[in-house]
C-alpha cells in the first residue's frame, strides 16, 4: 500500500509509482491536476486493486483521464468530499471491454459536482456494492450511451453480482438508470434508499413465474427493502402493477426516532 497523507502535490512531473502497487490511499493531500493520471502517471501501474481518495487534491474534476490498466485491475474505489469531482472517467477516454470489469465496490460521499455515477457502457460483472451518499448533484446512478432510442423498446443491462444499493442523500436523483431501461439483479440482497425525494422508480428486474399467470416475483436473493420516509414508497412507479404488493413484505421502514429499520 502507498498512502499520501497532507502531502502538496504541486510537482510538474507525474510522482511514480511503484508498477505493482495494489492499494493507493490520498488523504487530505493538497494541490494536484485534474485528474490522477496527471498527478501519478498511472500507464505503467498494471495490478491496481484499490483506490481512496478522502478529502484530497481540490483541483481534480475525474479520477481517469485517460486509459489505463488500473480501468481493468480496480476492484474498490472510494471517494469522500471531492468538491470538484465531476466524473469518474473523463470524456475523451474510449471504452475498452474491459473497463471496470474487476470492480466489486463502489463508494461515492460527499461529491457534490457529480451528476452520475457509472455508464451504461462500462461492464461490471463482478460488482456487488454500489453506495452514494450525500452527493447533492447526483441526477442518475447508471447514465445511459444509448441516444435516439425508441420509447417502444426496453434495454436490459446486467449486474450478476450486485448485493447491496445505497442510495442516501441525494436530493436531484431523478433515477438509478433511464425509464426504458432494467437491471436485471439476480444476486442483489439489501436495497436501502432514504432522503432521495425526486426517486420515482427502483428498476431491478421481477422475474415472472409462467405458472402462477405470469405474476412477479421478487430478485431470488433480495432479502429487504429499506425505505425513508415512508411516502417515497407510496409514490414509486413500477413496470408491473403487482410488483408492489410483490415486494411488500420485504419492506421495512425506519422507526420515529430514526435509529433503525422496521418492517411493515
Amino acid at each position: 500500500m502507498v498512502t499520501f497523507k497532507g502531502f502538496i502535490m504541486n510537482t510538474e512531473d507525474p510522482i511514480v509509482l511503484p508498477s505493482d502497487i495494489q492499494q493507493l490511499q490520498l488523504r487530505k493531500c493538497k494541490g494536484g491536476r485534474s485528474s490522477l493520471n496527471g498527478i501519478f502517471g498511472l500507464k505503467d501501474v498494471t495490478d491496481l486493486k484499490e483506490c481512496t481518495i478522502i478529502d484530497s487534491c481540490n483541483g481534480l474534476e475525474s479520477i481517469f483521464s485517460s486509459w489505463c490498466a488500473s480501468l481493468q485491475t480496480l476492484e474498490v474505489l472510494h471517494m469522500r468530499s471531492l468538491r470538484n469531482l465531476e466524473a469518474i472517467v473523463g470524456e475523451s477516454v474510449l471504452s475498452t471491454p474491459g473497463t471496470f470489469s474487476s470492480l466489486k465496490e463502489i463508494h461515492s460521499v460527499w461529491c457534490g459536482k457529480l451528476k452520475n455515477l457509472l455508464s451504461a457502457k462500462w461492464v461490471f460483472r463482478n460488482l456487488e456494492e454500489i453506495e452514494v451518499r450525500s452527493c447533492i448533484g447526483m441526477e442518475e446512478i447508471i447514465a445511459s450511451e444509448i441516444e435516439g432510442m425508441s420509447t417502444d423498446n426496453v434495454v436490459m443491462f446486467t449486474l450478476p453480482r450486485l448485493k447491496i444499493l445505497k442510495l442516501v442523500h441525494l436530493p436531484e436523483l431523478k433515477s438509478i438508470c433511464k425509464t426504458k431501461e432494467v437491471m436485471v439483479c439476480d444476486s442483489l440482497q439489501q436495497i436501502e434508499i432514504w432522503n432521495c425525494p425526486k426517486l420515482e422508480r427502483i428498476p431491478p428486474h421481477l422475474p415472472l413465474l409462467e405458472l402462477d399467470n405470469s405474476q412477479p416475483s421478487p430478485p431470488p436473493c433480495l432479502k429487504e427493502i429499506c425505505i425513508d420516509p415512508e411516502e417515497c414508497w407510496e409514490s414509486m412507479e413500477w413496470d408491473h402493477p403487482n410488483a408492489r404488493n410483490v415486494l411488500l413484505p420485504l419492506l421495512k421502514f425506519r422507526n420515529a426516532r430514526k435509529t433503525q429499520w422496521k418492517a411493515v
